[in-house]
């Protein structure tokens, strides 16, 4: 058996981890983990050792075993409609996630679809320097030149999320929104969650007075934020644009002198007019913080054009194939609201397509799978809460975390959203304890076969009584224990989902291999002007988009 690299992989059973300790293999793994049979004679077959053969529609994850304690190994492919499914990726911090979503991204944006990465792990500054999927896109650019990258904020383009909030219900939902990320990172209760929701209809009340009255059609984020500063400014505006509206002789003059009485009047109501009187320093105090959920000058830059900025439109990426990566460094407090902006915005326009969308420009809609990183510390917006209906729409969702959120209601609420789980050792104890609730109900025998020599020396089967049957019911299901599930050994996942064929739901995959620990070396070099055609062969390989080629 040939390999594509210099040192051939040691047995698993010689394996070590870095500090010279053979895997932790638990043995009550052994009744559940799959058997991955092949038939060499058959001409599908998509193992050949442990060469990769990329098939269409597959996504190549890692080295299946079928049972932890052999040696012998074959590549699992998963397949492109499970995602359509939504999976939950879970394992403690250093256990591999984000080396695993790099074969995920690679695979997904070949035969699935438009693929947003909401990337917690910035450059500097938000940038895209040194952040963690940088390499990677730059590199799918180059692999596949139809498919666009684009990086938002501090990237290459400018999105403004107002540009698609033409409606009633829009408006209300998309401040609503912003309310309830600014209710949660603050973890506010009672009146002052009031006052929040009471500056979302104060901002909303303000868009469409700059929607209608002011010169810019598409007003920005900026000018939003700074009529929030100056209640005073906005009533005499509002004032000025009433005196003009009474003096045209138009048809529309009616119909502008209502909406802005109607504006008016919804201000009012909400005091903003009079924020600075000592008795609204609740109501002042929610301005407050709606304008500081917003005020972020990178939030603020990338939301209005920019000449050396390529303008984001969202059938940009629902009819053409690309690659969106939402920067949300966890040290900057502006990524709070980046994913929510973004994604609630994308999921107005699926939902205004429909379910069967036209073509545009005899193009398809393209499918969309989101990939929401570190979601127990950034909202994830409507969209990472929408559910099961969106496989109605084409949307997957991938959410990936070490721990569970916080807020144990949403993940209560949303678990059921995701079949198919990966879970990474060490794994979550929430996340092992579903895979395991999931299993199909396999009860231990009560009986037990031994093998003994009578007084002839034959040997002879006779079946005994399990002396621990009685303490083994209802342990395990069937036959894992909790902690063998969180402990698979090092750089490894177990997988589940009902989708698999049924010998299938729950097995064991290896992610411990030289090119994959190499990765972000090896994407550098095939990155650098001098690069050969066989380095750049070596990535395709290691993230399953081709054929090794010596």
């Amino acid at each position: 058996m040939s390999y594509p690299f210099s040192l051939k992989p040691i047995p698993l059973a010689q394996k070590s981890n870095n500090l010279g300790k053979p895997k932790r293999i638990p043995q009550s793994l052994q009744s559940v983990l799959a058997n991955l049979n092949s038939d060499d004679d058959n001409a599908d077959n998509p193992y050949d050792g442990d060469k990769i053969k990329p098939g269409k529609n597959k996504i190549y994850l890692g080295q299946a075993a079928s049972y932890p304690e052999t040696t012998t190994r074959y590549p699992f492919w998963l397949p492109v409609d499970l995602l359509s499914t939504h999976l939950f990726i879970g394992g403690a911090i250093g256990s591999g996630k984000t080396t695993v979503l790099l074969r995920l991204i690679s695979g997904a944006l070949k035969w699935y679809g438009t693929v947003i990465v909401c990337e917690a792990k910035g450059g500097i500054n938000g940038g895209k320097e040194g952040a963690a999927f940088t390499d990677l896109a730059d590199y799918l650019q180059q692999k596949f030149p139809d498919i666009i990258c684009y990086r938002w904020p501090r990237g290459n383009c400018c999105f403004n999320p107002l540009r698609y909030l033409n409606n009633p219900q829009d408006r209300r939902e998309f401040f609503a929104m912003i309310a309830q990320v600014i209710v949660e990172h603050y973890q506010l209760d009672g009146e002052t969650v009031a006052v929040v929701y009471n500056a979302a209809t104060i901002a909303e009340y303000l868009l469409i007075y700059l929607q209608n009255f002011e010169s810019e059609k598409i007003p920005t984020l900026r000018k939003l934020v700074h009529l929030l500063y100056f209640p005073d400014k906005v009533k005499e505006k509002l004032k000025k644009v009433k005196e003009n509206a009474a003096r045209q002789e138009t048809s529309l003059k009616s119909k502008d002198l209502q909406l802005l009485e109607d504006i008016e009047q919804q201000l009012n109501m909400a005091n903003f007019f009079y924020l600075n009187q000592p008795q609204l320093t609740l109501t002042r105090r929610g301005v407050q913080l709606f304008k500081d959920m917003l005020n972020h000058e990178d939030l603020l830059e990338y939301t209005e054009p920019h000449p050396d900025l390529k303008m984001l439109d969202l059938d940009d990426i629902l009819y053409h194939r690309a690659l969106v990566i939402l920067s949300q460094p966890l040290s900057k407090s502006s990524s709070n609201i980046v994913g929510p902006l973004f994604l609630d915005n994308l999921l107005t326009r699926i939902l205004e397509l429909g379910p069967n969308p036209q073509p545009k420009d005899d193009k398809p809609r393209e499918k969309i799978l989101a990939i929401l990183d570190e979601t127990h510390r950034l909202p994830v917006g409507t969209l990472g809460l929408a559910g099961d209906y969106l496989r109605e729409f084409n949307v997957g969702l991938v959410e990936v975390a070490p721990t569970i959120p916080d807020n144990q209601k949403r993940w209560e609420q949303n678990k059921h959203v995701y079949q198919t789980l990966l879970s990474l050792s060490p794994g979550i104890p929430t996340l092992t304890n579903l895979m395991r609730d999931r299993l199909p109900n396999l009860p231990i025998s009560p009986t037990i076969q031994r093998y003994s020599p009578n007084a002839s020396g034959i040997t002879k089967v006779r079946l005994e009584k399990r002396e621990d049957y009685e303490l083994s019911l209802g342990e395990d299901n069937p036959g894992v224990a909790n902690r063998s599930l969180q402990m698979s050994g090092r750089f490894t996942g177990l997988l589940q989902s009902p989708q698999l064929q049924e010998e299938r739901k729950l097995f064991w995959i290896d992610f411990e291999d030289e090119l994959l620990a190499n990765i972000k070396t090896l994407l550098k070099d095939a990155l650098a002007p001098d690069a050969t055609s066989q380095t750049r062969n070596l990535v395709d390989y290691v993230l399953g988009l081709d054929e090794y080629k010596p």
